[in-house]
């Protein structure tokens, strides 16, 4: 890599790259893929300068999803091979870091090379959704100090690394959905789906596990994958746990499950102890397997257990 590092954030989005292109059965590693990983990935730059350019990460999902047709690729693959257009990205993410006197690569020069590289499908979506190369260049400049020589020790007070923090002052449990970080909103509300669906009157930890299987993004799913966790055998068993207590019926108010809201409590410890600024799919998966024990039986049952996910988690964001 010439002399530069890729960031511990950079890895994360990478491997759920891989889990983008699993998802969508396809046999490689494209563009499109980076960039669904980039848009979803807790804690990069690449997020903040969309946003700073007026983008919707969310908006650019949902094209990349109605512009990319889903493969023929039965099951889960792991190891998937480049696209030419995808290592020239990342060349092009190590000039632009070069070029920017960083001594790091990170998730916004991934951005960068994604519109540098500019016939690839996510060079595309950028460019339909307005992005131009210089006003990112400029926001980037602005984010990580107005250009002057950035050390890999400065980049990780701002990539993932930071000193411990307290206890959120106010639990997840506590608070409406609609203040919780984007991903986990998400989450939330296919849980909820999957509740009523059954018929249920209170979403419970195994609805969140199904959903955030079902969803497929985040640092967790990333963590899982990298770990060769088998998501769809999981999601079967974690299907028929749920369906056991199926109640006749659909419920005019759902409710939260006192087992949900003390998942909900040990994801803001399990934050606290990441030292991470937001509430991420991997704090809420630990604390799953920490609190539930029917979510945390069947991952036992395929390797994973709380233990090993925040290792591999530790490992991807330092």
């Amino acid at each position: 890599m010439n002399g530069y590092n890729f960031t511990h954030t950079v890895r994360a989005a990478l491997a759920d790259a891989r889990v983008q292109a699993s998802r969508l059965h396809h046999e490689y590693v494209g563009t499109e893929h980076i960039l669904l990983a980039l848009c979803g990935t807790e804690g990069g730059l690449a997020r903040e300068v969309l946003l700073a350019c007026g983008i919707d990460p969310t908006a650019v999902v949902d094209l990349i999803e109605e512009t990319v047709k889903k493969g023929k690729q039965s099951g889960e693959v792991t190891d998937l091979p480049y696209t030419s257009r995808a290592k020239k990205v990342l060349e092009l993410s190590m000039t632009e870091a070069r070029e920017l006197h960083h001594e790091y690569v990170g998730t916004e020069h991934v951005l960068m090379g994604l519109i540098r590289e500019r016939k690839g499908i996510a060079a595309q979506v950028l460019a339909d959704q307005g992005l131009k190369e210089d006003r990112a260049r400029e926001v980037i400049r602005n984010l990580t100090g107005g250009g002057e020589p950035m050390r890999v020790e400065t980049m990780r007070v701002l990539d993932a690394v930071v000193p411990p923090a307290p206890r959120p002052a106010r639990s997840l449990a506590d608070r409406p959905w609609h203040e919780f970080p984007v991903r986990l909103r998400l989450v939330m509300a296919m849980a909820h789906g999957c509740a009523g669906e059954l018929g249920l009157e209170e979403v419970a930890p195994v609805h969140v596990a199904i959903a955030l299987l079902e969803h497929g993004h985040g640092a967790g799913n990333a963590a899982l994958h990298t770990l060769r966790f088998d998501r769809a055998a999981a999601l079967g068993a974690l299907s028929k746990a749920a369906e056991e207590a199926v109640s006749p019926g659909i419920p005019s108010d759902m409710r939260v499950s006192e087992g949900l809201k003390n998942v909900l409590r040990c994801a803001d410890d399990v934050q606290a102890a990441f030292g991470a600024r937001h509430a991420g799919t991997q704090h809420l998966l630990i604390a799953l397997l920490e609190t539930a024990p029917d979510v945390a039986a069947v991952f036992a049952e395929r390797g994973v257990t709380a233990a090993v996910l925040r290792k591999e988690v530790r490992q991807n964001t330092g």
